[in-house]
This record gives structure tokens, sequence and C-alpha cells, in this order.
């Protein structure tokens, strides 16, 4: 979340900051909330779920008093750096979130791959007359089911699959939004810093 004004010299209102931590904060849940391995790693260091908005809470509290004692920050090498930061945080998200989605990406096709073999057994099952005797291959095993025994087991499963193609796709669209927004991030504190560094120029 980026905390230097436009120009530099300082860091804007203390509302202005306050909201902008506060999304920063909202942003680290939803990330919690959707990333296992992220979550899992928090909570090795604060416990549970509410143990990290806790420490989130805190950090913002932190950075938000430190921000009222330094309303004035007269030297720009100190902004550069601040910039530098966020710019380096926001490839790290956007390296991230390309790895998610190709993770989510294969297991999606591999799902896509069950759904169909789950809906072809279901049409050749469903063919066979009821009280029929049919056989489920199991690796190498042929396990003996009847009909309906097996229908009502196929139709079972390809909820259960629809359901959790629902949530990949549902954790696609976060990190998608999540590179998205990173990139918008890079691309706006590139123009920030060119604007500096032009100030800069200027007053040489």
């Amino acid at each position: 979340v980026s905390t230097q004004s436009t120009g530099g010299s300082n860091f804007g209102s203390m509302s202005t900051n306050a909201a902008r931590l506060d999304t920063w904060v909202k942003e680290k849940l939803e990330q919690y909330d959707n990333d296992e391995e992220f979550a899992a790693k928090r909570n090795k260091k604060h416990g549970d779920r509410a143990g990290f908005e806790e420490h989130l809470k805190k950090q913002a509290k932190e950075k938000l008093a430190e921000h009222a004692q330094k309303k004035e920050e007269g030297a720009a090498d100190g902004a550069q750096d601040r910039l530098q930061a966020e710019f380096m945080e926001q490839q790290e998200k956007i390296t991230s979130a390309a790895l998610q989605l190709q993770g989510v990406s294969d297991q999606l096709q591999k799902l896509q791959m069950s759904k169909r073999m789950n809906i072809l057994s279901s049409q050749e099952v469903n063919k066979v007359e009821a009280g029929t005797t049919v056989y489920k291959q199991y690796g190498k095993m042929f396990v003996r089911h009847d009909q309906e025994e097996l229908s009502s087991t196929l139709a079972s499963q390809g909820d259960k699959l629809k359901e959790r193609e629902e949530n990949l796709k549902g954790k696609f669209e976060y990190f998608e939004k999540q590179r998205s927004e990173a990139e918008t991030n890079l691309k706006e504190m590139m123009a920030s810093l060119q604007a500096q560094m032009a100030q800069v120029q200027d007053a040489k």
C-alpha cells in the first residue's frame, strides 16, 4: 500500500493514511482466506486468523503513528527508498499470483478431465436397465455394483466435482485480480518515480 504523497514531501493527511492502511489490512486478510500456503505460514507466527489480524492492526497503528510524527520528509532519497521497497513488494505479489494461477489452472485441468470421465460413466450406466449388475474399475480391479447404486454414486461424485470446480474458479479469479492490481500499482509507482526524478532535476 503506497503511503507517500504525490509530491514526495509528506505522507498526506491522517485520514488518507488510515484509509490506505485499512485497505492494506483487508487485502492481507483476504489473501489469508484464499491462499492456504500463506495462511499456514502466518499461523506458525500468529496462531490463527485472529492473531494474524491483531498483528496487522498493530502494524497499521504503528505506521499511522509514524506517519503522524513525520509529516515532513525533506529528503527525496527517503521517498525513493520507500517507493523502491513498495516496487519490490508489488513485483513479489505479481510473481506469487502468477505461481498461484498456474497451480490453480493445473488443478482445474485435472478436475475437468475427472468431470468428463464422470459424465461418460454416468451416461453408460444410465443406459443399463435398473436391477442390472454392472462393474466399475478401481485401478486394476473391477468391483460389482447394482445399477442404481453405481448411478447414485456417480451422481454424488459429479456434484462434488462441480462444487470443487466452482471453488477453484473463485480462487483463480482472486489471484487474477491480485496480479492485475499489483501490475496497476507498479505502473502508478513508475509514473510517480519519474515525476520525482524530474522534480530533482529541475531543482538542480
